[in-house]
């Protein structure tokens, strides 16, 4: 059976397990159909594992790819993360529609060990957003917010279109696009076709509905069901993936019952 078709109108916020189970199945799925050899693409990697959807494949499974971060001390955590990871590639810059070098707003490093952890994954261009995400922190920790918990670093910003030319790559099998409301213009900046991705995954938390509708616009153009989970839209592409119903289910623990006394 084709992995999961129709799958744009499943709605799995019922509940943690229901999202994981799905997000479990996607990504094995993926591996199921390429045998492990997987390539990735991932713009906005952060440190390579705060809620990092594909770490585990990775590191589990032996997937390889190329690993995007702008801001200078995520990615030097992310380098360190894969040193010793064969087929990793990674590299420094932000991604955009357009070439230019912009202000990307973090939380100050010296005030990291005062927040929570995901308040480090907020870095955006937009100052008012992650403002927003530290007050969001204060309010939900007790967190009194001082002016320089707010920091900002100039990053240089490049199309993917242009990277994936100067890498020389010419497909992957999974994208995954993670830039606190820059994701619009990450999308604007390469052909989705000709990157013939089984697997999309684009971070849309807080992303308003225009947004969203384009991105699920463009996904089903180029083939893919979509749906959401969480704060994630997932794109899975309907003639790429195939996994027989019994693999899906013990992937997520459920295991074919053998009558007794039938051998193994």
């Amino acid at each position: 059976m084709t992995l999961l078709h129709g799958i744009a109108r499943f709605d799995p916020d019922r509940g943690r397990r229901n999202r994981n189970a799905v997000k479990t199945i996607i990504l094995r799925a993926l591996s199921h159909a390429r045998k492990d050899d997987v390539f990735c693409i991932q713009v906005g990697a952060n440190d390579g594992k705060l809620a990092d959807p594909i770490h585990g494949m990775i590191t589990a499974n032996g997937w390889t790819g190329l690993l995007i971060e702008p801001h200078p001390a995520y990615y030097r955590d992310l380098v360190a993360l894969y040193a010793d990871t064969p087929g990793i590639r990674t590299l420094n810059v932000g991604i955009s529609d357009q070439e230019a070098t912009l202000p990307l707003y973090h939380l100050a490093e010296d005030a990291r060990g005062l927040y929570p952890a995901w308040a480090r994954g907020c870095a955006s261009l937009d100052e008012s957003w992650m403002s927003a995400a530290i007050d969001r922190a204060c309010d939900m920790e007790g967190i009194t917010r001082e002016d320089h918990h707010l920091a900002c670093v100039d990053v240089p910003l490049v199309r993917l279109d242009g990277v994936l030319k100067d890498h020389k790559i010419t497909r992957a099998d999974i994208l995954v696009v993670d830039v606190e409301g820059h994701e619009p213009a990450v999308m604007r900046s390469f052909d989705l076709d000709a990157l013939s991705a089984s697997v999309v995954i684009i971070e849309c938390k807080s992303s308003g509905r225009r947004a969203q509708g384009a991105h699920v616009a463009q996904l089903e153009k180029a083939g893919f069901d979509v749906f959401r989970l969480s704060g994630d839209l997932y794109g899975v592409h309907r003639d790429r993936m195939t996994v027989p119903l019994s693999d899906m289910l013990q992937w997520i623990g459920y295991d074919a019952l053998v009558a007794p006394g039938t051998p193994a």
